[in-house]
């Protein structure tokens, strides 16, 4: 094992994982069974074959696979989920499911990346729902983040801007603005959001101009199935 590799404290299997992975400085140990079966680019690449005559990546910690785009904390959120989730549920935060999101949505695993965006529901996390949203490409989550701030009295806290940079607060912002113009009939907590097709915020846009035509323009896409906006 190389000098500044450590072995993680829980995800490093010796005696019963089959697969070595370096994620930054750290060794994972695993079982590939539950990465192949679940996820086409895992099985791709334990498939891929080795020079012969040299070892086979992943065998060793001289020679793991090594996975530069993730970051470790990512990776072990997703181990968790195998190893840990059934007995350990209470634990689970939204940034333990929001790592789970991101790499199953980068690995294509189809049914944990569902199991992630269900769980991430049960949080109140509007920030995280946006930002997490945006980069896996998970419409409902977003539409969820916006429809939990414009609800706020107080909108945005400064650290939650940073967060997002310039262009989404004025995403948020706009919508929120519409929001608390409604009138007392037309409360925003009534939607359902769990309901597909009622709301599509993703690319609610910074050129639609004015307060009354962003009122009326989301107005319509409250009421009315499959309206998108662009920027």
């Amino acid at each position: 094992m190389s000098a500044v590799h450590k072995r993680h404290p829980t995800y490093y299997f010796e005696n019963e994982g089959n697969v070595v992975f370096l994620v930054e400085k750290t060794l994972f140990k695993v079982h590939r069974y539950f990465l192949q079966r679940d996820s086409q680019v895992f099985h791709d690449m334990f498939s891929c074959p080795h020079e012969p005559g040299s070892e086979a990546e992943g065998l060793s910690d001289e020679r793991p696979i090594h996975i530069p785009q993730i970051k470790s904390n990512d990776f072990e959120a997703l181990l968790w989920v195998y190893y840990h989730f059934l007995v350990e549920r209470t634990e689970s935060t939204a940034e333990r499911w929001a790592s789970t999101l991101r790499l199953s949505h980068m690995y294509q695993m189809t049914s944990i990346k569902e199991l992630a965006i269900a769980q991430l529901k049960r949080f109140d996390a509007p920030i995280t729902f946006i930002l997490i949203g945006r980069e896996t490409e998970t419409e409902e989550l977003v539409q969820r983040g916006y429809v939990t701030v414009a609800c706020r009295k107080l909108g945005l806290e400064p650290e939650e801007a940073e967060q997002m940079g310039l262009r989404e607060v004025v995403n948020v912002m706009r919508f929120a603005l519409w929001a608390h113009s409604l009138e007392p009939d037309e409360k925003l907590q009534a939607i359902d959001l769990d309901k597909p097709g009622v709301m599509d915020v993703r690319r609610f846009g910074t050129s639609l101009g004015y307060a009354t035509s962003v009122r009326a323009m989301v107005h319509d896409c409250i009421l009315l199935p499959a309206v998108e906006f662009s920027f």
